[in-house]
């Protein structure tokens, strides 16, 4: 293959003025036609190169931070390595590319094109031919699409490795003969997406939404889906002969009134009698667990999608990893609970109590924090509900309602709170580092965001 031509600074600099031109459809606008280039290592962060073409471009380690590029051709271009987070490439071409280790963390790639494709060439005598019978495929070996928005994207045949689609959405997309080992797509949305014929080895799903997807003909071996959602779903042809499901209820030796009541005075003999509740992967979808006393249980790993757990006593309970989405748990008492990488998306914690629990150690007193790390809080509705001291680091908190909540002294370092409505908040003493903030609402007599008062 001939070496791709370098892109000098100033050439870019013009083509991409003339393409700006060119969206605004001023005279002497010009397309930007970068194909065939090599633009390795380039920073394009923040340009609006919206239509634009790559066609065959070498662009590895370019970064597009936040950069605007809805409907761009990229068809059979190298951008292993590149820097796309929060990009928007909604309706973009990328058929056969090269993303290795691309970062697209938070990028939008709705209806995005990611399937397979044969790049052809015009030679001297106008004719069009391939230059070998080999298809370009899509490679995402080790990207990162944390938090992507890929809704109704094609990735069919796409292949890739280690690829982190931790809470993406995939909501409709097409993934149909795609081949993905040791991949991470932890809390993603796949709802009615096709997967027909898949292979999806070591595939971590815990806390996916896989309700309504097709799963016609794929092999899910060795995968994990302990805390997915697979309601509405059809099993039958899909090969989970090695994949770790939640367990019913019902395989435990004992009826679920017996293990709460030998709980009880386990806690209340402070382990001298009775036996401490053990509810690890088990699925307790239609049970109740209002104004039960689960103080210190073993929770995590359990699946408690839209279970009825108010003023429900949960302090210091391991509730790591649980999929509690929609649950409702208004007025619980959850004072140091593990909640870590929880998935607690739409889920009611209005006037819950998730402050420190105060606990004797070595005759002195110690302030225990609840865990929300990484934790899936999306849309929940925490109304007046106490955080103080809670660690929140990584949590999502996109469009929860915060509203007159107590977060002094909360760590959200990396939390994502856009679109979070803090009215009313107590943010003093919080730690927001690299935190994602909403705005604040102009139009309001009191900041939607609080954070603007403290400056």
């Amino acid at each position: 293959m001939a070496p791709l031509t370098p892109l000098p600074p100033e050439e870019l600099q013009e083509m991409v003025a003339r393409h700006r031109d060119y969206l605004a459809r001023v005279r002497g606008g010009r397309r930007l036609v970068l194909s065939l280039r090599d633009a390795s290592g380039v920073d394009f962060s923040g340009y609006q190169m919206a239509y634009g073409e790559f066609r065959g471009a070498r662009l590895c380690n370019a970064v597009f931070n936040g950069a605007d590029l809805r409907s761009t051709d990229f068809f059979g271009g190298d951008l292993n390595a590149a820097d796309l987070q929060r990009a928007d490439l909604t309706g973009a071409s990328l058929r056969g590319v090269r993303l290795r280790e691309a970062n697209l963390e938070g990028a939008t790639l709705v209806d995005a094109d990611l399937r397979e494709g044969t790049m052809f060439r015009r030679g001297s005598d106008g004719e069009l031919s391939a230059p070998s019978n080999r298809l370009l495929v899509t490679d995402l070996a080790g990207a990162k699409l944390a938090r992507a928005d890929l809704a109704n994207a094609d990735l069919s045949r796409a292949v890739g490795s280690g690829v982190d689609l931790s809470f993406a959405n995939l909501r409709g997309a097409r993934l149909q003969g795609a081949m993905m080992q040791d991949c991470r797509l932890r809390g993603a949305n796949l709802e009615g997406s096709d997967l027909s014929r898949c292979r999806l080895d070591r595939v971590d799903l815990n806390g996916a939404n896989l309700a309504d997807a097709r799963l016609d003909g794929a092999a899910l071996t060795d995968a994990d889906l302990t805390t997915a959602i697979l309601e509405d779903i059809d099993l039958s042809r899909v090969d989970l002969s090695t994949a770790r499901l939640a367990l019913p209820l019902e395989t435990i030796d004992r009826p679920f009134t017996e293990i709460v009541e030998a709980h009880g005075r386990w806690v209340a003999s402070l382990g001298r009698d009775g036996q401490r509740a053990v509810l690890t992967g088990i699925s307790l979808i239609g049970r109740s667990l209002s104004r039960l006393d689960l103080a210190t249980a073993q929770l995590n790993r359990t699946v408690l999608c839209r279970v009825e757990m108010s003023e429900c006593r949960l302090a210091m309970a391991d509730l790591s990893e649980v999929n509690a989405a929609g649950a409702t748990l208004d007025q619980a008492d959850l004072r140091g609970a593990d909640l870590s990488q929880a998935i607690l998306r739409g889920a009611d914690l209005r006037r819950a109590d998730l402050s420190a629990m105060p606990i004797a150690h070595d005759g002195r007193q110690l302030d225990w924090p609840t865990r929300l790390i990484g934790a899936d809080l999306g849309h929940a509705r925490l109304d007046l509900a106490d955080l103080r001291d809670a660690d929140l680091s990584g949590a999502i908190l996109t469009g929860a309602s915060l509203r007159s909540a107590d977060l002094r002294r909360s760590i959200l370092h990396r939390a994502d709170l856009r679109g979070a409505d803090l009215r009313g908040a107590r943010l003093d003493g919080a730690d927001l580092a690299d935190a994602l903030l909403p705005p604040a609402d102009p139009l309001s007599e009191a900041p939607a965001n609080p954070l603007a008062a403290l400056g």
